[in-house]
């Protein structure tokens, strides 16, 4: 009996080979099939498609990488545009940038000098700066103290809108410019500044960084005109502590008001914040003439209105 012979395999072609002739779609006319031809069909439809996964893959990740690199250029070139503004590099009379955005100056201002807190409808980032510092045409209210006391957390109270404007931070000393934040009304009008200073005590700055902060303070604490009430805060679960009160005695010797506020009162007993009060008020020689204290918290909001009412008697009296 005669066996059967694969003209394939009498031709020299090898079954790899003739794997490789069906999936090109080239097979010979004429040469027999030894049954497995749907099989191997199959197994080429799978690679194929096998094929074009890849493909598409390497598109799209083609596509990320290209998008990527767009990105990136598009950040250095802001950067780059940044670093050579005349702001940054100590010029004057051109309108500085910020961290976030263009400052804009005012376009319309209440022109009053009293408003309700309630009347706040809006607030928005005015601005990072240290020197050149734009004219903002409405009253400036500036909070001050050391890091972690609350400045961000106050401010953002303050405001009474659930829009956290002002950012707060687990790393204290994050503040090392002042930061504007511009209050409006239901028109688009504004009506006062909340300012952030820079903080101070546990900032883990060099001592260069530190006097240059201490000079464009002492620059806006003298010469802005705006400013027309320092809050100083202090933390209600502290002792008196030597920062602060040489902080209140550099910020009496300048022309604008003072309110000291204890912040953080949720957080002690009536008993222990009515001793730490008495501990700091002594500390810094306060008497009966001088300002109350104001007691914050953030939390409840307790405090909110005395601080406005603070605020809005030093601007009428401006």
């Amino acid at each position: 009996m005669i066996g059967f012979v694969n003209p394939l395999a009498a031709c020299g072609i090898t079954d790899a080979r003739r794997r490789s002739m069906i999936c090109s779609a080239k097979k010979p006319r004429g040469f027999l099939t030894d049954g497995k031809d749907e099989e191997l069909e199959r197994i080429a439809s799978e690679w194929r498609k096998k094929q074009k996964r890849q493909k598409e893959k390497k598109t799209i990740k083609k596509e990320k990488e290209e998008k990527l690199a767009s990105q990136q250029a598009k950040r250095s070139a802001d950067k780059n545009k940044r670093n050579s503004s005349p702001m940054r590099n100590g010029g004057s009379g051109a309108v500085p940038t910020s961290r976030k955005n263009p400052y804009v100056e005012p376009a319309k201002s209440s022109g009053r000098t009293t408003f309700k807190p309630e009347e706040v409808a809006g607030v928005r980032f005015g601005g990072s700066f240290t020197i050149d510092i734009p004219r903002t045409r409405v009253p400036e209210i500036a909070f001050i103290g050391r890091s972690n006391v609350g400045k961000s957390s106050t401010i953002n109270c303050l405001t009474g809108l659930k829009k956290k404007v002002a950012k707060t931070s687990k790393q204290p000393g994050r503040t090392q410019q002042i930061n504007f934040f511009i209050l409006s009304d239901a028109e688009e009008q504004d009506l006062a500044t909340l300012v952030d200073l820079p903080g101070y005590g546990f900032a883990k700055i060099g001592m260069e960084d530190q006097r240059s902060i201490e000079v464009f303070l002492e620059k806006y604490l003298s010469d802005r005109e705006e400013l027309k009430l320092v809050a100083i805060l202090i933390d209600s679960r502290r002792e008196p502590q030597a920062t602060d009160l040489a902080l209140l005695n550099t910020i009496r010797q300048f022309p604008c008001k003072t309110q000291i506020v204890m912040t953080k009162i949720d957080l002690m007993t009536p008993s222990n914040l009515s001793k730490n009060a008495q501990a700091f008020a002594e500390a810094a020689g306060l008497t009966d003439d001088d300002e109350d204290l104001i007691f914050f918290s953030a939390v409840t909001g307790q405090g909110r209105g005395l601080l406005w009412q603070a605020a809005q008697e030093a601007i009428a009296m401006s």
